[in-house]
């Protein structure tokens, strides 16, 4: 399948990858139970700001697969308190929610 871009900022990512990110449906569950509490804290933050949950999933889980890439292709043990320390970044450069889009 061929790339598709995901809302206006021209991210691209293919319908497998869009696909494989949306089927954890536990993970929500986990995050509204505090699990771990780092997680829920920071998904506090950006709604805050105005972000909706869909993109505030999409922020946590960019990091939960960048550190799982780290772990396979580039062989580096994962790490907590980087995770932690990505978590506090967040929105980091994620772009501001668009006028007017629900939260």
């Amino acid at each position: 399948m061929s790339p598709v871009t995901v809302r206006k900022w021209s991210s691209t990512v293919s319908h497998s990858a869009q696909a494989a990110h949306h089927a954890a449906p536990d993970r929500r569950q986990r995050l509204l139970a505090g699990n771990p509490p780092e997680t829920w804290q920071t998904a506090q933050r950006p709604a805050a700001l105005g972000y909706d949950w869909h993109n505030i999933m999409h922020m946590i889980a960019r990091l939960v697969s960048d550190g799982i890439y780290q772990v396979m292709h580039e062989h580096r043990a994962f790490g907590p308190g980087d995770y932690a320390r990505r978590l506090g970044e967040l929105p980091g450069d994620w772009p501001p929610p668009l006028p007017g889009e629900p939260n």
